[in-house]
């Protein structure tokens, strides 16, 4: 029986790797029948959503390094033409 719950605060604090083995051990966790089996089908589901936001992140924030690499680097100000001091 699986006795850690699985947290926000914990699954922030893992690697996509940790996530992915124990998406992995709970997958074969959660065909089990009765109360163990379900609390693993919910965790599977917590670990599952960190994992594709993560994935949502990762890929919002290439998007974004693709967009500002297409226009010229600005100052602290704005400023495109003015050299700081």
């Amino acid at each position: 029986m699986r006795t850690n719950t699985l947290t926000n605060d914990s699954l922030s604090d893992m690697s996509d790797d940790q996530i992915i083995r124990i998406v992995e051990s709970l997958k074969k966790s959660a065909r089990k029948r009765g109360s163990d089996g379900t609390r693993s089908q919910i965790e599977l589901c917590y670990a599952q959503r960190e994992l594709e936001w993560r994935r949502t992140r990762r890929e919002a924030h290439q998007a974004y390094l693709r967009r500002i690499g297409a226009r010229p680097h600005r100052n602290f100000r704005g400023n495109t033409n003015r050299k700081t001091k």
